[in-house]
């Protein structure tokens, strides 16, 4: 019943209602069976938990605000959060974290985070909500936050001496809660002391490079990729959620913190620079890579307090790494340098020298290496000197560019290509039409794989179609760019309508509604560069028609512009043929 009015504004009485009639019970069979270690026992736990959580996840019930309601639930909350739960660290993956016991103490944190963050926290309140929730924030604040923050800081040291396991998913969720409470000063007070701790313990050791990032980087380099660079669904995940509360640590109380993680990072730098080749920890050189490259907004910019030693953290830590003998080493060290690329440096030619040396990455042996570097080229262009340099190794960069495509659906990488077309629109005449090709196959590759998922839809993992979507889009959209940047040579896009009608034709005729934008726009760019509707433009219109007859009137908009093409430019064709005259004018009165 709770799940079915949670969001439901109009029936939230319903769900005050038994909040105040039901809930009381429900609290007092959690609050017996918190200290049995019996599986039925947990399961009713977490059951319980479950549901508080789906009360208060659009709002909060009048009677969870009383004091007393507080403490109860606060108190069952706590004890299953400091619950000692047996495990073999040998065995324990994240498989345990689907057990009644480890499911309980995740539903009890994250009843306690929603609590805080929607109605607890004053820093969070909208301003609109402020006279709401604002007397319920006092109270959490002053009687619940400080013992809840101290289990927190507690399990987190019990998880960093191996006393305590936390899953993926509770690591995020306490990242997030304390995050929440960097923001409100009451709390901040109350964490300020453990900051060093934290970092050193809690969050360094989440963003160095772990064992299950090496066996999906061995297993499958693809989705490695994937969930670096192009992150759909980063909502708890832990190493972006440790990442997020440094970023937080650093922005919102950058006078008590920046100092105590640049030292932090130093010293491992320092350690690891200084220990003979054999006894490096590379992981160790990834994870302060790692946030250095979370940080540079902060770092990077003019006024960062460290502006004066960027250039030697790039030369001296960074760009060594593009020859080490891992892998991932290399790959985080191009994600750096890209994050400061905007890095200035005293002798131009060094950037000529690291270009040179990214180069060379491109034809790395390992995917994610390349991907990596191909991202690191991207800020390169807006150098002039490296562009110049760039555009001498154009053919052989734009065949890596198409590659990558070719091994790998990322929005990401076709955003790169793109650039590159605009940037370098004059010289892509040569290889306009391999390059169309490419992205042609390309886009029926990914429309086919998407094909092949949807057709068994109780097994269709609905993300990955969405990821494959975006992909097309992507490709269609730098096939739209490389287009118009050919205005100059008429007779390339003549030639290259011949490569991309066929995929404007796909789509249409298959009612891909999500791509209609994308190839409207690649039929107007065709024919208003070469002022023009050639015989390949008017192949389409009876299929542009037909999908207008269907499904396309709610898409006249994004028609528009290629039908006034048709009528401008082939206006000998309009005078003459009555059938076209009498599809445009069917058009008109619809």
């Amino acid at each position: 019943v709770i799940k079915v009015f949670r969001y439901s504004v109009p029936n939230r009485e319903v769900v005050d209602e038994i909040a105040k009639e039901l809930f009381p019970q429900v609290q007092k069979i959690a609050a017996d069976a918190v200290s049995s270690n019996d599986d039925l026992a947990m399961r009713m736990v977490w059951i319980s938990f479950k549901s508080y959580y789906n009360c208060i996840q659009s709002g909060i019930p009048t009677s969870f605000k009383e004091p007393e309601n507080l403490v109860a639930w606060g108190t069952c909350f706590i004890k299953m959060i400091e619950k000692p739960i047996a495990f073999d660290r040998e065995t324990i993956s994240e498989d345990s974290a689907q057990e009644p016991a480890w499911k309980a103490k995740k539903w009890a944190i994250r009843s306690v985070n929603r609590l805080y963050c929607r109605y607890g926290n004053p820093a969070l309140l909208p301003a609109g909500n402020a006279k709401k929730h604002g007397a319920f924030a006092k109270l959490f604040t002053a009687n619940f936050l400080p013992q809840i923050l101290q289990v927190y800081l507690k399990q987190i040291e019990g998880f960093t001496t191996g006393h305590v396991w936390m899953s993926l998913r509770v690591r995020g969720l306490i990242s997030q809660f304390l995050a929440d409470c960097v923001k409100e000063k009451s709390a901040w007070k109350l964490l300020k002391p453990h900051v060093e701790g934290i970092v050193s313990h809690f969050i360094f050791p989440q963003m160095c490079f772990s064992e299950a990032d090496q066996e999906l980087w061995e297993d499958n380099p693809v989705e490695y990729v994937q969930k670096r660079i192009d992150p759909i669904d980063d909502f708890g995940v832990a190493n972006i959620a440790a990442s997020n509360l440094l970023v937080d640590f650093a922005i919102d109380r950058k006078k008590a913190t920046l100092s105590i993680i640049l030292d932090f990072v130093n010293k491992v730098l320092a350690t690891y620079s200084q220990s003979p080749e054999d006894a490096r920890d590379p992981r160790s050189k990834d994870g302060a890579l790692n946030m250095m490259g979370a940080l540079c907004s902060v770092l990077g910019s003019r006024k960062s307090p460290i502006a004066d030693k960027l250039q030697e953290f790039v030369l001296t830590h960074i760009v060594p790494e593009f020859t080490s003998k891992y892998g991932f080493l290399r790959a985080r060290a191009l994600d750096t340098f890209c994050r400061y690329s905007n890095v200035e440096f005293s002798d131009k030619r060094i950037l000529g020298s690291v270009f040179e040396s990214v180069f060379t990455l491109l034809n790395d042996p390992e995917l994610p290496v390349r991907v990596h570097a191909a991202l690191a080229l991207q800020p390169m262009i807006e150098n002039v000197e490296i562009r110049d340099i760039i555009a001498q190794h154009l053919p052989n960069v734009m065949q890596v560019f198409l590659n990558l495509t070719n091994e790998i659906d990322s929005d990401t990488i076709t955003h790169v290509i793109e650039e590159f077309v605009e940037v370098f629109a004059d010289k892509m005449a040569p290889f306009a039409l391999q390059l169309g090709q490419q992205l042609c196959d390309t886009f029926m590759r990914v429309m086919g794989d998407t094909a092949v998922s949807t057709q068994d839809m109780s097994s269709t993992d609905i993300e990955d179609i969405s990821d494959k979507t975006m992909a097309a889009a992507g490709v269609l959209k730098t096939l739209g760019t490389l287009v118009i940047n050919l205005e100059s040579s008429p007779e390339v896009v003549y030639r290259l309508e011949e490569v991309v009608f066929p995929v404007v034709r796909y789509v249409l005729e298959q009612r891909l509604i999500d791509l209609y934008d994308e190839v409207f726009e690649i039929l107007d760019c065709c024919m208003f560069s070469v002022k023009s509707v050639s015989p390949n433009a008017w192949s389409l219109f009876g299929t542009i028609y037909d999908c207008f007859k269907n499904d396309g009137i709610d898409f006249i908009e994004e028609m528009l512009p290629s039908l006034d093409n048709y009528v401008g430019y082939g206006t000998d064709v309009v005078a003459s043929n009555s059938d076209v005259q009498a599809r445009l004018f069917d058009i008109i009165e619809t």
